[in-house]
């Protein structure tokens, strides 16, 4: 079976390709992948295959972090103008940009596939010699780039459903193709499970590419694995006042969001696991001679245990709270995402690991921990309270600039070879029932 797919995943390979720099030269922002959506939802439905799209995948009332609605018109008719599908860009409007493809033949097993799809908020680098430069497909989108591989994620579960709908017949059960949106902020998957469409999955997993391990490499992440994680943004409002002439009247948010800052890096450290903090962004002030009245602050924190992440959170409120009144200034926090810690079930994993070490599509690695956080667990958690299990699986896609940054870029012969690993497995396990 295995040579089977190696056939045609060789044959779409070079679609698979295309289809990833489609999506980097048009990266689109959590919630507002509305043309990568509706070209993803095209490209099933032009493969006969059964879809569910935006409002039938995502509940409305849990998406965190949402922008604006200006923003989201404002975004949505650039989708258009840049080739989205005219007929399905409508289902996904409003910030419902989630698509899952439906591949069912007969009784057995229900196992998910999570593919995320979202950008991030970085300008690409410019330099003749990076590859997307080089070859014609940078972004074009101002201040957002592809800068963590969910392009080639994306394009990778289209390649993996091509497949398996050419090996229809041999599917015992039922695969969902899960295209996630808001990855990045942590805030997409939880509408998702919300939504009940992971109801009947027995197994899920999600894949993730790492440019900075050597090309097809494979593990699965243990625990205690991912680091919980939850963002936030602090508004600071003060009042204006004259710098020069009557500073005494204002009070400066400036002042209250720079000494959060530093007394947010020094959050002391925990005895019983690692932490993490950063502030992401600071916008503040109008002018030079004007004491600055409102301060916003974008922060994230991660914990290696839901309950570090919660020491965290307790000792973050504390810090902006008290620099708040030490500056006299008024303080509003809004919640923008979360995810919690969590790792593989041991038992799947190794099914994963020893299909990887009987074909030797990929190669084994021995490295089991990432300190990066994923949403997919709520995903996972959700498969979990229905007594079902799952993995998140890390393959290396190196040569490539670092994650996050505006020189990332992948090895895309990883695109098919992971097509053929994750359509053999898929249709293995179907075949060979485990768990």
């Amino acid at each position: 079976m295995i040579d089977i797919i190696k056939n045609i995943a060789t044959e779409i390979e070079q679609d698979i390709i295309n289809v990833r720099r489609d999506f980097h030269k048009y990266p689109e922002l959590a919630y507002r992948e509305f043309r990568t959506a509706s070209l993803i939802a095209r490209k099933l439905k032009d493969l006969d295959c059964e879809i569910k799209i935006g409002r039938e995948i995502m509940d409305a009332d849990t998406r965190y972090a949402l922008p604006s609605e200006d923003v989201l018109q404002k975004e949505f008719k650039r989708a258009a103008a840049q080739g989205g599908d005219k007929e399905l860009l409508e289902q996904v409007k409003g910030g419902f940009p989630a698509v899952a493809a439906i591949i069912s033949n007969g009784a057995g097993p229900v196992i998910g596939v999570r593919v995320d799809i979202d950008a991030l908020p970085i300008q690409e680098s410019a330099n003749e010699k990076h590859p997307p430069c080089k070859n014609g497909f940078a972004s074009v989108n101002e201040g957002a780039m592809h800068a963590c591989g969910h392009d080639a994620h994306a394009a990778t579960g289209i390649g993996i459903v091509q497949v398996l709908m050419q090996l229809k017949d041999k599917i015992h059960g039922t695969v969902k193709v899960i295209f996630q949106p808001a990855e990045e902020g942590a805030c997409g998957a939880f509408p998702i499970v919300q939504s009940g469409f992971l109801d009947d999955i027995g197994q899920i997993f999600a894949i993730h590419y790492f440019s900075q391990w050597k090309l097809g490499e494979i593990t699965c992440v243990r625990y205690p694995g991912h680091l919980a994680t939850a963002k936030l943004n602090a508004v600071f409002r003060g009042e204006s006042a004259h710098a020069g002439g009557q500073p005494e009247l204002g009070r400066n948010a400036m002042v209250a969001a720079a000494n959060a800052i530093l007394n947010l890096y020094a959050i002391p450290r925990n005895s019983n696991g690692g932490t993490r903090i950063n502030v992401g962004t600071l916008k503040a002030g109008s002018g030079r001679n004007v004491i600055c009245d409102e301060a916003v602050m974008e922060v994230e924190f991660r914990g290696q245990s839901d309950e570090l992440k919660d020491y965290m959170h307790q000792n973050v409120i504390r810090v902006l709270k008290a620099s708040a009144e030490m500056s006299d200034c008024k303080l509003e926090i809004i919640q923008m995402g979360s995810a919690p810690g969590g790792g593989s079930d041991d038992a799947y994993a190794d099914i994963i690991m020893d299909y990887a070490q009987k074909t030797g599509v990929l190669k084994p690695r021995t490295e089991q921990r990432s300190y990066g956080s994923e949403d997919f667990y709520f995903m996972l958690e959700r498969v979990r309270q229905s007594g079902g299990t799952g993995a998140n699986i890390n393959i290396g896609s190196a040569p490539g600039g670092k994650a996050h940054s505006p020189e990332f870029d992948l090895n895309e012969s990883v695109l098919k070879d992971t097509v053929i690993f994750v359509s053999g497995l898929l249709l293995d396990i179907m075949e060979n029932p485990r768990t």
